[in-house]
Parts: structure tokens; C-alpha cells; sequence
């Protein structure tokens, strides 16, 4: 439930992430991540996996490509460890 806003990056990237100023428990069984961010590294991390999963069932450059410009405007983040360490 609430609300999401969508983001366009001047990269060509995009990303959705909750309007709020929660902290998300995020918890990644695959990688042993476990930890807390804010709404936006959550939506981040959230449209990252949306994208990657998308890709290889519907193979797409441009959902590659998109993917891409997203992890170039995460590397830049305030919680770009926290956002590698879950997507990793």
C-alpha cells in the first residue's frame, strides 16, 4: 500500500521508491544481506531486482540498458554500500 514516486535521473535512468520517510528492513536470502535504508536506496534496490528479473524473462537491451543507468546513479548514493551489498 501508500504511495510511490517515480523518478527520472539526467543519466536516462529511472526508479520508483515509496513517498515516505520510513526505514525499510530489507533482507536478501540469496546474498545473506540483511539490513535498514531509507525509502529511497529501498526503491532502488526494489527496481534494480524488477529490472534484472524482467530482463531474462523478457529479454531486452533497452531493460538492460536501463539497469545499467540505474547502478551508475546508485554508485553515487549515500547508501551505495548498502545498496550493492543487497543486490550482489
Amino acid at each position: 500500500g501508500g504511495y510511490w514516486d517515480f523518478y527520472e535521473l539526467s543519466n536516462d535512468g529511472a526508479y520508483l521508491a515509496p513517498d515516505c520517510e520510513n526505514q525499510f528492513s530489507i533482507s536478501v536470502p540469496g546474498n545473506g544481506f540483511s539490513g535498514q535504508v531509507s525509502a529511497d536506496a529501498a526503491g532502488i534496490i526494489a527496481t534494480l531486482f524488477a529490472l534484472s528479473h524482467s530482463s531474462f524473462k523478457s529479454p531486452s537491451i533497452t531493460l538492460c540498458d536501463k539497469y545499467y543507468l540505474l547502478l551508475d546513479f546508485a554508485n553515487e548514493h549515500k547508501e551505495s554500500r548498502k545498496i550493492f551489498a543487497a543486490i550482489d
